[in-house]
């Protein structure tokens, strides 16, 4: 049977209420009386079929599902929500594909082929639960008191889940669920792992492993080790705080490691690697420092790379976090950070050596290098906790080196989403790397780092003759996120050097990343001084720092882009990300700017939205970045939860985050919300004058992220630039 959504079939689809826009959800107390004319909330054009209305036991929650006829013929379902019963949602386009790197597959439709050897095992709990529409807290609050463990979210709209055979049966017969499936064993690894032809075991019978569990720390980690030392493998780490272990094994034991339940999912190991005067002036760091003597006072950074010639007089301004082995590549990358080129501060007095080379004084002559060796880390979560007490106190810290490259969101990736994710107030740079395609670290995969590429500049001011010409490690991520987020000069950097001198040829995205990292701190030392309009009252940079989020979102929004045109060009999105650092651009802009850090918090579809004035006489840019729960490696889908970006002109036309801007350098009106990416960004370049106002929707969450309040809730990171300067 199929139906109208019509004045005639409410009662049909309990839709006695009014349809409040989701935008609109701060100020639900709109009766219908004011709404549209006939009081719905959806008009068609076509027929609807298959049309839903779904209970939410013990809840006020209902959803509506139903499919409209596109213009080609085809069938195009949609849902729509009401948490409290009184209002629904925006309809929002359902997708109800799996969204698995073994498959990606409606469940209704067509199972994947999947090995037997590889099924789900005998006495194994691990489930697929799918609902009919994206999850929404009273259905996982139905889940738990049945007694089901969540354990990860999978897109599209299901969760992975530990339930016995009878609560498996008892959770399908629910109203909201969809399909519940084995979660098999060939869900946990990258294609091909256990073939013999794998280069895993280029080196013989066994290899190193990395494994995420299914409960964080030790509480997944022993009961895998015990397991692992049970069948004659070795445990090469644990990691209490994270998810994250390695352990060296044969290929069967590696199966049989794979068939636990404690096991989400596994990858190969491997070692860390390197990736190997003009900038300041780009950058605007020059600028900052002659209108507002910025030169990274009271500024900690730790520059974490394969160790730094301390005995450099460049770098005399210097902590050790743990045991150092100098290495040229990390004297020169500390060198780009903070060498003073002679720059000294005595008693408040600032003098200058001239015996020392000026050229090369880093973006931060003034700040405090903190020397760390990634080969002496060990445990990357514990060891960044340490960063941010005494006597470190650092504000941000950046890497050119990492994890043997890929083209995936790996277990790597997850752990550094993670400690992006318990610790909110540190940056953490990442370099691309240098293979010239999207083979990059695995680090610059993870959705809450800042990943470097690398532009070649030819020694030259001008942007004229830049160009990325094979040289830096690329985006997209393998979900279609724009990665890398920004980038910097690829060649020609004059630094420091072991043995206490100079190297004019450091290059490479080793280079590229300092060079952000620098700019960042000097970002990290205006906000403390207030000049955002930005609350400032302790004594260090330190203890004012900002979220994260904001400190990553006024660098992309005051960002400087390369021009370009279209996906084939050689500076295109993927390959600059969303520019450079412009500190003259974020400096000048500081009076026409709205930073919200994290100070708003959203419940699930609720949203907020902003006014601005604009006068029209600079462009407009809008950036939206949320701090989102690490991922799930087994998916082709890596963000967790889902908050969009909608900018409307005076006269209503609507640009959603990120439309157009993969292309272009512009945003492009019309379109629909982003749904992969945790960077939203609108850019107009030529604002109509007058009210424009900014939407943040919390359109779908999966995962509390704002863990300061019990409910399901979610905060983010916004900036607004081109604005009128307030009274």
């Amino acid at each position: 049977m199929k139906y109208t959504l019509s004045t005639d079939h409410l009662a049909l689809l309990a839709l006695l209420v009014t349809w409040v826009p989701a935008a609109q959800a701060q100020e639900p107390t709109v009766n219908r009386a004011e709404g549209d004319g006939d009081g719905l909330f959806h008009h068609l054009s076509q027929v609807a079929s298959d049309v839903r209305v779904i209970p939410v036991p013990n809840s006020q929650a209902w959803a509506i599902t139903w499919s409209e006829q596109e213009s080609n013929g085809a069938p195009q379902p949609y849902f729509s929500l009401s948490l409290g019963g009184s209002t629904f949602t925006n309809p929002k386009a359902n997708d109800a594909r799996i969204l698995l790197r073994f498959a990606e597959f409606d469940p209704l439709e067509a199972l994947p082929a999947v090995p037997t050897t590889l099924h789900r095992p005998s006495g194994s709990n691990l489930h697929i639960v799918q609902f009919w529409t994206q999850g929404i807290e009273p259905y996982r609050e139905t889940l738990r008191s049945m007694g089901v463990r969540l354990h990860l979210f999978l897109a599209n709209h299901s969760h992975v889940v530990g339930m016995d055979a009878k609560q498996a049966e008892q959770v399908r017969s629910l109203p909201f669920v969809r399909w519940v499936g084995p979660f098999h064993v060939a869900y946990k690894f990258e294609r091909g792992l256990l073939s013999a032809d794998h280069p895993a075991w280029d080196e013989g019978p066994t290899a190193r492993f990395n494994m995420l569990t299914m409960e964080r720390g030790m509480e997944g980690q022993e009961p895998v080790s015990q397991f692992i030392t049970a069948i004659g493998g070795t445990v090469n780490q644990t990691t209490p705080q994270t998810f994250l272990m390695s352990a060296t094994l044969t290929r069967d034991q590696l199966l049989e490691v794979a068939r636990l339940d404690h096991v989400q999912w596994i990858d190969v190991w491997g070692e860390p690697e390197h990736d190997m005067d003009i900038a300041r002036q780009m950058h605007g760091s020059d600028y900052v420092q002659s209108v507002g003597g910025y030169l990274g006072q009271g500024v900690q950074v730790e520059v974490l790379d394969g160790g730094c010639d301390k005995k450099h007089p460049d770098l005399k301004n210097y902590k050790e976090h743990g045991p150092n082995s100098p290495s040229s590549h990390g004297t020169s990358t500390s060198g780009i950070v903070c060498g003073s080129g002679g720059m000294e501060l005595h008693g408040g007095l600032l003098t200058i050596d001239r015996s020392r080379n000026w050229a090369a004084r880093g973006v931060m002559p003034l700040a405090k290098l903190v020397i760390a060796d990634y080969a002496n880390v060990g445990n990357r979560y514990t060891h960044t906790q340490d960063l941010q007490a005494k006597p470190y106190r650092c504000v941000l810290q950046t890497n050119s080196w990492g994890d043997p490259r890929t083209t995936d969101y790996t277990s790597v990736s997850q752990q550094m989403d993670l400690i992006l994710f318990d610790f909110s107030r540190i940056s953490i740079l990442q370099s691309q790397s240098n293979a010239g395609d999207q083979m990059s670290r695995p680090q610059a995969w993870a959705k809450n780092i800042i990943a470097v590429g690398g532009v070649r500049h030819q020694n030259s001011l001008t942007k004229n003759d830049d160009s990325w010409n094979g040289g830096g490690s690329i985006g997209p991520a393998a979900d279609g996120r724009i990665k890398p987020d920004l980038a910097s000069y690829y060649d020609n950097i004059l630094t420091t050097t072991i043995g206490g001198g100079y190297t004019s040829n450091f290059g490479g995205t080793s280079g590229a990343t300092p060079i952000i990292a620098g700019h960042l701190g000097l970002f990290y030392q205006m906000w403390s001084d207030g000049i955002f309009g930005n609350p400032a009252p302790k004594a260090t940079v330190f203890a004012n720092r900002p979220q994260n989020t904001t400190a990553k979102a006024v660098l992309i929004n005051t960002a400087s882009q390369w021009t370009f045109s279209g996906s084939t060009h050689d500076l295109t999105r993927v390959h600059q990300g969303w520019g450079h650092a412009d500190l003259q651009t974020m400096y000048d802009q500081k009076d026409r700017m709205l930073v919200i850090d994290e100070t708003d918090v959203l419940t699930e579809t609720q949203a907020t939205t902003y006014n601005v004035t604009v006068d029209g006489t600079s462009p407009l840019k809008v950036t939206m970045i949320y701090r989102d729960w690490p991922g799930t490696t087994g998916s082709s889908l890596h963000r967790i939860n889902d908050m969009d970006l909608m900018v409307t002109d005076p006269s209503g036309t609507v640009y959603w985050g990120n439309r157009g801007l993969k292309n272009n350098m512009w945003s492009n009106a019309g379109g629909k919300a982003n749904t992969k990416d945790t960077v939203e960004n609108v850019f107009v370049q030529k604002p109509a004058a007058g009210t424009w106002s900014v939407t943040v929707t919390a359109s779908e969450l999966n995962q509390d992220t704002h863990v300061e309040t019990a409910a399901l809730d979610s905060d983010y990171a916004l900036v607004v630039s081109g604005i009128t300067p307030g009274p």
